[in-house]
């Protein structure tokens, strides 16, 4: 599961990389944001979630909203 992860997280990088903004943001509202935001939306990780406590979720959250927002931006 840690190297699907990665390659999401990858795959992403270079989406933004090769200056392909929707499918970058596409991936992080879909993909990795739906993975880390049991915590925010319902009090605890979901069962599918990649991180499995509030506090890693708490500190990966924030920066993955921000990233969206940034994308938002430049599209």
């Amino acid at each position: 599961m840690r190297i699907y992860r990665v390659h999401k997280i990858n795959a992403v990088l270079i989406d933004i990389d090769q200056d392909l903004y929707p499918e970058a943001l596409d991936k992080l509202q879909n993909d990795i944001l739906k993975k880390t935001d049991g915590c925010t939306t319902a009090g605890v990780p979901n069962k599918n979630d990649w991180i499995v406590n509030c506090t890693g979720q708490g500190r990966i959250y924030p920066l993955i909203i921000e990233a969206i927002r940034l994308l938002w931006e430049l599209i």
